[in-house]
């Protein structure tokens, strides 16, 4: 069932098994199970821990085509992806597609920034304003 299906998808993604998870999501789909929002933030998250931030927003892609709802994780995932690959302007391109984000949204971004000003100092302007634009 789609619970089983996901809970395997998580661990797999969890532990940067990124061929596992789509593996696993192939498979499910194979079985006739309909993917849902958290499978496919499962496959987002794979694919960001391996810096595939194209991957990722392919997969944003087909849940578009499949008319399957985006939530604020699957944002956040992408946002992390994007971040992994380097692709600052990709990630604030994300955030600022979302109608509402909230300070969650505005933390992962922060976070990536965060994570990559030691190799990037740069980042520290952009950590700033996204502050200041979360008021």
């Amino acid at each position: 069932d789609i619970v089983t299906f996901n809970t395997l998808l998580l661990a797999a993604a969890t532990n940067g098994q990124r061929g596992a998870t789509s593996q696993l999501f192939d498979r499910m789909v194979a079985a006739g199970k309909q993917p849902n929002t958290a499978s496919y933030n499962y496959l987002i998250m794979a694919h960001g821990m391996w810096g595939k931030w194209q991957d990722a927003l392919q997969v944003v892609d087909q849940m578009h085509r499949e008319g399957v709802g985006l939530n604020a994780v699957t944002y956040h995932n992408l946002i992390t992806a994007c971040g992994s690959g380097a692709q600052w302007d990709q990630a604030e391109k994300v955030l600022y597609s979302m109608r509402h984000p909230g300070v969650h949204s505005y933390n992962s971004l922060i976070h990536v920034y965060r994570q990559n000003i030691p190799k990037h100092p740069e980042l520290w302007r952009r950590a700033v304003e996204l502050l200041r634009l979360m008021g």
